[in-house]
């Protein structure tokens, strides 16, 4: 439908505001991943899950007795937000690594002096001047099996480059192992960290615990089979004979099965509740932690280990008995070691933008579901969309906010410059010259697109992220700083698609009219010209004079949110100066 230019110039109906969206997806998760992927995951990167964190009871809550390291005593443990990796880092995504770096495994390096001692202590064994590595193991692996014979020291390097490839501060220092900061540098504090990192042993369990559920397995179950994860269920253990079980003396909670023999595709078992694959079994898990020791009785908040030489490895794997593989077992081994089990996966630090709310994607129907009729442009034929996850701005930007962008860089606004479209406007109008009295918290008003595109620049530069759009030609940019078209590439502050505004007004795409998750308007839950009584929709009573503090039209409703998302926002593309 084609806007006449005579609506566009009706000032009144002009004053445009902006909602400003975090990009929540950028490369492909775990790097061009061999593994399947979702969008609709619930988290910025694809192969990722969003755990939301809480309390839980951490450690041998079963009673069961410690595997290598001390379980107990359980005590109350709280993290926070954290994305935790699908699937344990697979062979064919180490390889994408290693091609681009030339990386030399810690068992590459090693691999010499370790083939040369065995030969002393086992005169049988001929030294052959190597030893098995990641990419050499004494049975077959595929690419989409996890990655073995890996190194604590090798999974932070390649925590490292995943950090870079989507333009993240790193997580370690790969020197010392320090963890660092996003301003890089070193810290103790785990939130602080901001990078692709490993999960502490407190994420960990409490991830394989299903956020900190009593169940003795990462899969959720109690009762470990060879038909829902890959252990040695036949109590044979090949690899470490001191720990082999007698075959009629099988923990109880194991039942008899078979032994695989080496490792399974990931992804190959059922889930746990949270859609975490292998959390027991097929392959160890390296921690973030090091210098792992007993717990403490006292109550812990985001615990991370730091500063021990040792590091803490979880999960057990393809040829270690049950207890290995329950959630509470631990093990911490000594630096640069390694085994045919050991791999990892990746985590990261999930903190919500301040004042944004994580919109969790999915497919819906898009457009004119109601039949309403358009009012400006074309809302029909109504088709499915699929948007991936995103953060969106509990608000609009408000006056105030926008105040200190204009401060910090002096920057003036196309109204102001009447510049465009305002420069056909009877008079002259902008975000601080308006018809009606503002306060700070009331939305900003009289923005052009460039003005919104500016500001969501400013805001990425703040907060060290790469900006969404290219101020000569208002291009999109992904991470790298390089024109894309996918707006999943883009990692900075940008404004919402279209298809992203329409699914959280609609809240996560459920069918309703209006933003507030309402079929009929009412002047008393949104501000709008309640005065017309055009519509059957609507419960006409006053109209507002300019803008309420949306603090005050706040609702305290569950679908509570992105309930202020409120109005049609189509105005906001035709403010889009030439």
């Amino acid at each position: 439908m084609e806007v006449s230019f005579a609506m566009k110039m009706q000032w009144n109906s002009f004053l445009t505001w902006f909602i400003v969206v975090l990009a929540a997806t950028t490369t492909r998760g775990q790097v061009n991943s061999a593994v399947k992927t979702e969008q609709a995951d619930g988290c910025m990167y694809d192969g990722f899950v969003l755990v939301q964190g809480g309390s839980f009871q951490m450690g041998d809550i079963w009673g069961d007795g410690p595997w290598a390291m001390q379980e107990a005593p359980a005590r109350e443990v709280e993290v926070g937000n954290f994305f935790l990796a699908k699937h344990e880092v697979t062979v064919a995504q180490f390889s994408l690594f290693v091609e681009a770096t030339g990386y030399k495994s810690v068992a590459e390096v090693d691999g010499p002096a370790i083939a040369k001692e065995i030969a002393k202590r086992d005169p049988s064994a001929k030294d052959t001047g190597r030893y098995m590595f990641w990419k050499e193991h004494w049975f077959k692996q595929g690419p989409d099996h996890p990655v073995l014979l890996i190194a604590w020291e090798d999974a932070i390097v390649y925590c490292n480059w995943l950090s870079r490839q989507n333009g993240l501060p790193p997580a370690y220092d790969v020197n010392t192992g320090r963890l660092l900061a996003a301003d890089g540098k070193p810290t103790t504090q785990i939130r602080l960290v901001k990078g692709f990192r490993l999960p502490t042993e407190a994420e960990w369990e409490f991830a394989a615990r299903e956020r900190g559920r009593k169940v003795r397995f990462g899969n959720g179950q109690n009762i470990a089979r060879s038909t829902e994860m890959n252990f040695d269920a036949a109590g044979t253990g090949k690899t470490i004979p001191g720990l082999r079980l007698p075959k009629d003396n099988l923990y109880p909670y194991n039942k008899k099965g078979i032994n695989w023999n080496g490792t399974t595709p990931v992804g190959s078992f059922r889930p746990n509740a949270l859609g975490l694959y292998d959390m027991s079994g097929n392959a160890w898990e390296w921690c973030c932690d090091t210098g792992g020791g007993d717990y403490p009785t006292a109550k812990q908040v985001n615990p991370c280990s730091q500063g021990g030489k040792s590091h803490v490895i979880r999960g057990g794997m393809h040829d270690t008995d049950s207890k290995a593989c329950r959630v509470s077992a631990r093990i911490d081994w000594y630096p640069r070691a390694f085994c045919a089990g050991s791999g990892f996966r990746v985590a990261l630090t999930a903190d919500s933008p301040t004042g944004m709310v994580h919109v969790e994607g999915g497919s819906f129907q898009m457009g004119d579901q109601f039949g309403d009729g358009q009012k400006w442009l074309l809302e029909t034929p109504v088709h499915e969309v699929e948007v991936g996850s995103f953060y969106l701005g509990r608000y609009e930007v408000t006056v105030c906010e926008f105040k200190q962008f204009a401060t910090d860089t002096g920057y003036v606004t196309s109204a102001e410059k009447r510049e465009g479209a305002y420069s056909q406007t009877p008079e002259e109008t902008h975000w601080k010259l308006l018809p009606f009295k503002q306060t700070d918290d009331e939305p900003v008003l009289q923005m052009s697109w460039n003005d919104a595109a500016h500001y969501c620049n400013w805001l990425s530069r703040k907060e060290g992220l790469p900006v969404a759009y290219d101020e000569n030609t208002w291009i999109l940019l992904d991470s790298e700083g390089r024109p894309t078209g996918d707006v999943r590439q883009v990692r900075g502050y940008r404004l919402p698609t279209e298809a992203e505004w329409e699914f959280a007004a609609r809240e996560r795409g459920r069918k309703v009219r209006f933003g507030n998750g309402q079929d009929v308007a009412r002047s008393d839950e949104i501000n709008f010209d309640a005065t017309s009584d055009r519509y059957p929709y609507g419960i006409y009573a006053r109209e507002w004079q300019g803008c309420e503090s949306w603090e005050k039209l706040r609702t305290a409703t569950d679908g509570g949110p992105l309930s202020d998302k409120i109005l049609e926002i189509s105005l906001e593309i035709m403010s889009k100066a030439p």
